[in-house]
C-alpha cells in the first residue's frame, strides 16, 4: 500500500471559516472566528484521516509571479478584510504547534505549491489527497491524486 500525503489548502479553509462563523472574538474584541473555524477543521481532518504525512499550505501576502506577468491579475478581487488578515498568523502558529507543517513561499499561491508537492509526491509513489474548496485544483485529480471538499 502506498503512503498517503494530505495537502490542505489552509488559505481556502481560513477564508471559508471567516465568513461561516460571524462575530466571534476575545474579551477585548480581537476577532477569532477564522482561527476557530480553521482549527476545528484541522482537528476534524486529523481525527478523520489520522494522516502520517500532512501539511497545511497557505498563500502569502506578497505578489505572485502572475502579478509580475500581468498587472491586472486579480485586480477585481476585493481586498482581504482586515479582521480576517489579523487572524492568519495565529491560525498558522496554532496549526504548527499541533505538529502540522505549514508550507508557504513568497511569489506563489497555495494552489501552485499544492500542485507542485502533489506531482513530486506521486512521482515518489505517494497517494495524495488534496483538501480544498478551490475548484481550480480539480485539474490535479488523477489516478494518484484525489480532491476532497470539507464542507
Amino acid at each position: 500500500m502506498a503512503a498517503k500525503l494530505y495537502l490542505v489548502d489552509g488559505s481556502s479553509i481560513l477564508f471559508r471559516a471567516f465568513f461561516a462563523i460571524a462575530h466571534l472574538s476575545t474579551h477585548d474584541g480581537r476577532p477569532t472566528n477564522a482561527i476557530f473555524g480553521t482549527l476545528k477543521m484541522a482537528e476534524k481532518i486529523l481525527k478523520d484521516y489520522a494522516p502520517k504525512y500532512i501539511a497545511f499550505v497557505f498563500d502569502t501576502p506578497a505578489p505572485t509571479f502572475r502579478h509580475k506577468l500581468y498587472d491586472a491579475y486579480k485586480a477585481n478581487r476585493p481586498k482581504m478584510p482586515s479582521d480576517m488578515a489579523v487572524q492568519i498568523a495565529s491560525a498558522k502558529e496554532i496549526i504548527s504547534k499541533m505538529g502540522v507543517p505549514i508550507l508557504e513561499m513568497e511569489g506563489y499561491e497555495a494552489d501552485d505549491l499544492i500542485a507542485t508537492y502533489a506531482r513530486e509526491a506521486t512521482e515518489k509513489g505517494f497517494e495524495v489527497t488534496v483538501i480544498s474548496s478551490d475548484k481550480d485544483l480539480m485539474q490535479l485529480v488523477g489516478e494518484h491524486v484525489t480532491l476532497r471538499d470539507r464542507k
